[in-house]
């Protein structure tokens, strides 16, 4: 039995082209990944999951704070939340931090929320730009302008 000769090119998925009529051996089954309705796109929602929870920054409270259902004051308490409580930072506006504490969701504002984290860049990730002197995350080394808001724009 002599070469087996094939006449196509197959890229293994590494950049590389390689000729099956200068080897031995049979054309390798490929498989790639489906584009629709496959394994990819089922995985997709899975992989925004993991990207959002690891988007999150941990973080504490400072003073106890009622933790509420949407970010406003009038909003239903869901949950009071004590000093010192542990705190996953998702996301904030300029007034408002949405946490998970306790096992609940909810929103907290933002003034009492504290998350230290030297770098402005991480800071940015969840939303805390423009930390003012009054909130709890504020510290002196974000504010390097020294005009008391802490990763701004000149910081």
């Amino acid at each position: 039995m002599g070469k087996i000769r094939f006449r196509k090119t197959f890229d293994p998925g590494n950049g590389l082209t390689h000729r099956h009529d200068q080897c031995p051996h049979p054309l390798p089954r490929v498989v790639r990944p489906a584009v629709r309705g496959g394994r990819t796109t089922r995985l997709l929602p899975l992989a925004a999951l993991l990207l959002s929870s690891a988007l999150a920054l941990p973080g504490t409270l400072p003073s106890a704070a009622k933790l509420r259902a949407q970010a406003s004051s009038t909003s239903p308490v869901v949950a009071s939340l004590p000093t010192g409580a542990k705190l996953e930072v998702k996301r904030c506006t300029a007034t408002w931090c949405n946490v998970t504490a306790a096992g609940k969701t909810g929103w907290l504002p933002r003034g009492s929320v504290k998350v230290n984290y030297a770098a402005c860049k991480t800071l940015a990730t969840v939303g805390l730009t423009n930390i003012r002197k009054d909130e709890a995350s504020y510290t002196r080394g974000l504010d390097r302008d020294g005009d008391g808001v802490g990763c701004d724009k000149t910081g």
